[in-house]
């Protein structure tokens, strides 16, 4: 058909010779041959010839019967600008405007498929469809899932066309909320986080199973509609025989050692410690030297943290003691603080370590003299302690 349109220019631009009769008659038959054998283009190129050294009505004729093509109606139009009898350009124009308005077939898909089509405002089926369609532009309309989109589309000498739509997947929206917050969701048996929940979901119905410790399992099918949300309130019941255990009463038993010096340059501290532990307390009974007097006391300690490490505040009693010079001491108390550290803990026991500072006051009496006198010491220490027990 390329090589008709470029025979056809080139014959449109030959001009006619007046003694080329016998030559047109010759195409002419020609022509006739093999519009006979079917053979289309060969006959249109022929009678384009002939027409084209003789023009002649009957050739004319022929070309218009061969007539429907778009490459036909531009060489009609070519011969139009040449001629100059008014009835032959109206005949010829409504050839032309005929050629043009030829039906065709109109092909509408979709993705997804199973749209309604509308076709000029009437109903026409769904996708996929082929109908044929009068020459002419129509609006095609499609709607799939609450959405639409639409088209224009031109039909031109029986052309046909291909229109395709492609729709965004519908999905509808899933809130999950209710108690207890944290409850594991799963939707059709998949994993889908914890409450509170908000999912996109493809329409349909879907099953909702949702678990926590000390609950029973909760479960329920909803419908999902595409592009509208969907509320779901989950309040499960706790289950029955399921209660929570009392919380432990943990006293460990403490044996510990304590070395160091005081401050004030009086002499050593060594203790011996025995007591008991219960979470953040303890309370110890210390036996051994401070600066160089003999030392009992009971002593009360507090952790101001849970955690393995922690400070701590501590307050006891002195009770008696014996000095190196033989002098006895009388009552008094002590004040200290420092940091607590859990070197090994477990359910059974813990392995700490104990940085203290303290004020020590107590009396002391000469046993020559008989005066007393009060005793202030301020032990810098390190303490490794043992705790155990269920």
């Amino acid at each position: 058909m390329r090589r008709l349109v470029i025979c056809i220019a080139v014959l449109v631009a030959t001009p006619a010779r007046a003694d080329d009769r016998e030559d047109a008659r010759r195409e002419f038959n020609a022509g006739q041959a093999a519009d006979v054998d079917k053979d289309w283009q060969s006959a249109i190129e022929h009678y384009l010839r002939a027409n084209q050294l003789v023009p002649h009505p009957f050739t004319t004729l022929r070309l218009r019967a061969l007539a429907g093509t778009r490459e036909s109606a531009t060489w009609y139009e070519r011969y139009m600008a040449q001629i100059t009898d008014a009835s032959e350009r109206t005949k010829t124009q409504r050839l032309v405007d005929d050629m043009r308005q030829r039906p065709a077939k109109l092909k509408i898909q979709s993705t997804p498929p199973g749209a309604r089509i509308l076709i000029d405002g009437n109903a026409a089926g769904h996708t996929p469809a082929t109908a044929m369609a009068k020459g002419g532009t129509h609006h095609i309309t499609v709607e799939a899932e609450g959405q639409h989109d639409d088209k224009d589309v031109t039909i031109e000498f029986g052309e046909p066309q291909d229109v395709t739509f492609a729709f965004k997947a519908a999905v509808g929206e899933l809130v999950i909320a209710g108690t207890p917050a944290g409850a594991i969701v799963s939707v059709d048996d998949l994993p889908a986080g914890t409450l509170p929940a908000s999912l996109q979901l493809q329409p349909g119905t879907h099953h909702i199973h949702v678990t926590s410790y000390g609950y029973q399992a909760w479960d329920s099918d909803f419908a999902v509609e595409s592009n509208h949300t969907t509320n779901v309130s989950v309040q499960m019941t706790r289950a029955l025989g399921e209660i929570a255990p009392p919380r432990r009463i943990v006293l460990q038993y403490l044996v510990g050692a304590t070395g160091g010096a005081d401050a004030r340059g009086n002499g050593a501290v060594g203790l011996l410690e025995l007591g008991v532990r219960y979470t953040q307390f303890a309370l110890l009974l210390q036996l051994g030297k401070v600066a160089g007097n003999g030392f009992v006391s009971f002593l009360g300690r507090y952790s101001l943290l849970s955690g393995s490490f922690s400070p701590y505040v501590g307050l006891g009693y002195v009770a008696t003691g014996t000095g190196s010079d033989g002098g006895a001491s009388s009552g008094g108390f002590e004040i200290e603080g420092g940091l607590h550290y859990d070197i090994v803990k477990n359910d059974n026991g813990a392995l700490s370590a104990v940085l203290a500072a303290g004020v020590y006051y107590y009396n002391t009496t000469d046993s020559m003299t008989g005066d007393s006198s009060l005793t202030v010491a301020v032990p810098i220490s390190l303490s490794l302690e043992g705790s155990f027990g269920k």
